[in-house]
């Protein structure tokens, strides 16, 4: 099959060094005492004089002035979440204990939110996308899943193919250190979810000594995720499937916590082989947005991001099973960034962009085809859709203005690099924890035996103290700690800390 491939961008790099300084103002979604910022970073580190773009940027002085420790900057994953947006929820729960003793300082990264926002596709191609998606694609389905990819590859060259190549997180990276220099802070300190990990990772590389601490949770393998991104996709549909399983079992063992008694996953597969069949009617009575396999399947996912939401999963299961998809299609609009006004979020299009330009996914269609098969192989209900979903990123070809592929290390002269992973993570399974330990060298491994995606903030008061006296007493865990629920889980459906 012939198909287009969007070639853009060139290599190489010179050193550029910026001094700048943050002139602190009100934010205009976040009450005081946050304060936002605009910094401006250079827009080529290659060619530093050629001109500059803005980034957005948010703090939240630390309570506790008298004690405080330094910056704690965070990212919250992605690619393509705001920071800006991140900060005010978490700091209220998830980042509390470190708000107290921490200037918290996020930013949306180039290309996300606030940043210079990369535009690709259009909310209708979305809506029309998800009626039209099979979930289990046959070759049959081939050419419409390519030429929705070429569709979307098209536009996102078309609305920002000059910025692509600008995109990477190795100017990420440099656009850190460059608000690390603003801030006025010989170091900072550094909390990374998901894919922030990856930031991290490569912020530590590049910039060796300009980091107190960096704590990584839902590590990725920051190789496997240059190099061999359609690996990467097939071991997180392992993970979704591994939760799903898990999911299963939690529902037929506690029957109490879950709607879906009595053979969970004979009845989820039931309803799956229904709503192949025949879609269920839009609760809204859209007849433009049925609740069809894809919506199943997506809105599954979302909820398997934490363990949390497994009792609103067992729900919005068996309410379909009567014929009402009201959640599903909640959950599945949640997943893909629907907002309930039909407007869609932009970071599925940052994610898309920054994803192309960072990971060397293969330009045939045909490597595509054998991952999809391979993914289905050992993750039925979700190998085939994840890999797919990389095939605009794979037909955009992005030449970055600076691939860094590693060595990721970490180098500094105070502790080593604290790295969670959490044994059954969907999203960032919990080799790429072991894999990220390895490869920065000197970094110490702390275990989560849970579910869903990260750990801190997750429900685990052990995960929480060790990160907690991480980062502020810079107090290393012992070898091969391994937590637990320590405290309660509280059933809840909401935006996930990292994709």
């Amino acid at each position: 099959m012939l198909t287009s491939v969007l070639v853009l961008g060139t290599t190489g790099l010179r050193p550029v060094s910026a001094t700048t300084s943050l002139a602190w103002q009100r934010c205009a979604h976040a009450p005081a005492p946050y304060e936002c910022a605009r910094i401006p970073v250079p827009n080529d580190y290659r060619r530093p004089s050629s001109g500059q773009r803005t980034l957005s940027v948010i703090r939240l002085p630390a309570r506790d002035p008298a004690s405080r420790v330094g910056t704690l900057v965070v990212n919250p994953g992605g690619p393509g979440n705001s920071g800006v947006r991140y900060l005010p929820i978490a700091a209220g729960g998830q980042l509390s204990t470190v708000a107290e003793r921490f200037d918290l300082v996020s930013f949306d990264p180039r290309g996300v939110g606030e940043s210079g926002p990369v535009r690709c596709i259009d909310d209708g191609s979305r809506d029309a996308a998800a009626v039209r998606t099979n979930p289990f694609p046959t070759l049959r389905d081939l050419p419409g899943l390519v030429q929705h990819a070429v569709r979307t590859a098209a536009g996102c060259a078309y609305e920002s193919g000059g910025d692509l190549p600008l995109l990477t997180t190795a100017y990420a990276a440099r656009d850190l250190d460059t608000i690390r220099s603003a801030l006025g802070a010989e170091q900072i300190s550094y909390l990374g979810f998901s894919y922030g990990t990856y930031l991290g990772a490569t912020y530590s590389s590049l910039f060796p000594h300009r980091l107190r601490a960096m704590a990584l949770d839902g590590a990725v393998d920051p190789v496997q995720t240059a190099r061999d991104p359609l690996g990467k996709d097939i071991e997180q549909a392992r993970g979704f499937e591994n939760g799903l399983r898990r999911f299963f079992h939690h529902c037929d063992e506690t029957p109490a916590e879950c709607s879906l008694t009595g053979d969970a996953e004979r009845r989820f597969h039931g309803l799956l082989a229904t709503v192949r069949r025949k879609p269920l009617a839009a609760p809204s009575g859209d007849p433009a947005r049925p609740v069809n396999a894809y919506v199943l399947v997506t809105g599954v996912q979302a909820a398997l991001y934490a363990r949390q939401s497994w009792p609103f999963l067992g729900l919005a299961l068996a309410q379909a099973e009567a014929g009402d998809g009201s959640l599903l299609q909640l959950a599945s609009d949640v997943f893909r960034g629907r907002s309930a006004d039909g407007s869609y979020e932009q970071w599925p299009d940052a994610f898309l962009a920054i994803t192309a330009a960072d990971r060397d996914y293969p330009s045939s269609v045909a490597a595509f085809v054998l991952a999809a098969q391979r993914a289905a192989a050992t993750a039925p209900t979700f190998g085939p859709l994840n890999v797919y979903s990389s095939l605009p990123a794979g037909l955009l070809r992005v030449n970055p203005a600076e691939d860094f592929e590693g060595p990721f290390t970490w180098q500094s002269s105070g502790p080593p690099a604290l790295v969670i992973g959490t044994l059954h993570d969907t999203a960032t399974p919990y080799r790429g924890a072991k894999a990220m330990t390895v490869q920065l060298g000197q970094a110490v491994l702390l275990s989560f035996d849970g579910d869903g995606h990260t750990a801190y903030g997750r429900g685990s008061a052990c995960v929480d103290r060790a990160v907690t006296a991480y980062l502020i007493d810079l107090a290393i865990p012992a070898p091969n700690t391994m937590c637990g629920y320590d405290s309660p889980v509280v059933a809840s459906f909401s935006s996930f800390a990292g994709r």
